[in-house]
């Protein structure tokens, strides 16, 4: 009887947290001739696409804990007359409760505290078997994804440590960088841009026609690789970087 009230709380956890996710909104006013830094440390994908609207909207779900700790996300931002600077961070982290989370067929249960042998994670082993685990992590369950509608005539520089990047429509002028996942950008087949690409440790894949100068295969310090290339004839400067992931340059839709 214990087993079955233990695994029926775990699996309660599950179900709550689905509606506990937060539908994330926040409002920033753009000033004219500013340009937009974001940096962001734990979304998992950063979609951005461009509107006429004088402001940058964050829309969004976030789920921290399964949805104990919600409220621990928050986006920040410090502007001058230049500079609009937004950054992302979870509000006392290291003061955020830790729990073992296993995710098995597509599901993940949460056990509160982080005791590997707990008589809870031994049961669920038991009847639930350990095939089909897909991981198992010991620490704070963070799943953030934002979208983001940027005015099309700013000048964005954008970072991302954790999550992939999807630039859906161009701003006046992007630099993307994602350290860990990659970058991944659409752009009509009609039209001109001057690409610089920087990769360490990922590939750069294309379905554009792209030129490649003669900067293509230099390099940078520490192993990087820099690639230059131009699309019909080029235009426009884009830098995409990664260092662990891939950068993507596909046709528009």
């Amino acid at each position: 009887m214990k087993k079955v009230l233990t695994t029926l709380i775990i699996i309660s956890i599950f179900e709550t947290a689905i509606v506990a996710q937060n539908n994330f909104t926040k409002s920033i006013p753009v000033r004219q001739n500013q340009k937009v830094y974001m940096e962001f440390q734990y979304p998992e994908l950063i979609k951005v696409s461009t509107w006429d609207n004088n402001e940058i909207l964050f829309t969004g779900q976030v789920s921290i804990n399964l949805g104990k700790n919600n409220d621990a996300f928050e986006i920040t931002v410090h502007e001058s007359d230049q500079n609009l600077n937004i950054e992302s961070l979870i509000r006392n982290k290291n003061q955020l409760p830790r729990n073992i989370i296993i995710k098995k067929d597509g599901q993940k249960y949460l056990f509160e505290g982080a005791d590997w042998n707990s008589s809870e994670i031994q049961e669920f082993y038991e009847e639930h078997g350990k095939d089909n685990i897909s991981w198992i992590s010991n620490g704070i369950d963070i799943e953030v994804i934002l979208e983001i509608k940027i005015p099309r005539h700013i000048e964005l520089d954008i970072y991302s440590k954790h999550g992939m990047i999807e630039i859906l429509d161009l701003p006046a002028t992007l630099i993307a960088n994602s350290k860990h996942q990659g970058v991944d950008l659409s752009v009509p087949s009609g039209a001109k841009y001057k690409f610089e690409l920087n990769t360490k440790h990922g590939e750069v894949y294309s379905n554009l026609d792209l030129d490649f100068d003669k900067g293509y295969g230099t390099t940078k310090p520490y192993n990087w690789s820099r690639i230059l290339a131009n699309l019909n004839g080029g235009g426009k400067k884009i830098i995409l970087e990664t260092q662990h992931g891939n950068l993507y340059l596909r046709t528009k839709k």
